[in-house]
């Protein structure tokens, strides 16, 4: 059975349902399990006008699917953006502007190398699609 659903099924499945101490036997990256962290000059450097998420969750095989589309502002010339992304999920799509790109997600901190660099007050199109089995919060 499949189930799709809203941006705040994300928040819950993302780990923000209950501390990381509560969250049982499965790893949490370190960044994941953190919340409110500064901002890396990248990040510091866009701006987000729109942000569509749409998730399809198979309760059957715990797993869940996500697309998210952005329009990225760049607030001074960019060669990258950056995005927290559990590392727990694989990445399936990678588009800038409709053009494939690279993203590594190291630790949970997702960078996409620009295949062409942004200039200052440019915006790009992006979209990530994403999938993997989500943490699994204990319930109290």
């Amino acid at each position: 059975m499949r189930v799709s659903t809203s941006a705040a099924l994300a928040l819950a499945v993302a780990g923000f349902g209950a501390p990381a101490w509560a969250q049982g036997d499965d790893v949490i990256a370190e960044r994941t399990a953190k919340s409110d962290l500064p901002l890396d000059s990248v990040r510091a450097n866009m701006a987000l006008p729109y942000v569509a998420l749409s998730f399809t969750v198979d309760p059957d095989a715990r797993s869940i699917a996500g697309e998210a589309r952005y329009r990225v502002l760049a607030r001074t010339a960019l060669e990258s953006l950056a995005f927290d992304l559990d590392p727990r999920y694989a990445l399936s799509k990678v588009e800038v502007n409709g053009v494939a790109a690279k993203g590594s997600n190291l630790e949970g901190l997702l960078s996409i190398a620009l295949p062409m660099p942004l200039a200052e007050s440019e915006e790009a199109q992006v979209i990530l699609q994403w999938s993997g089995r989500p943490h699994v919060a204990i319930m109290p």
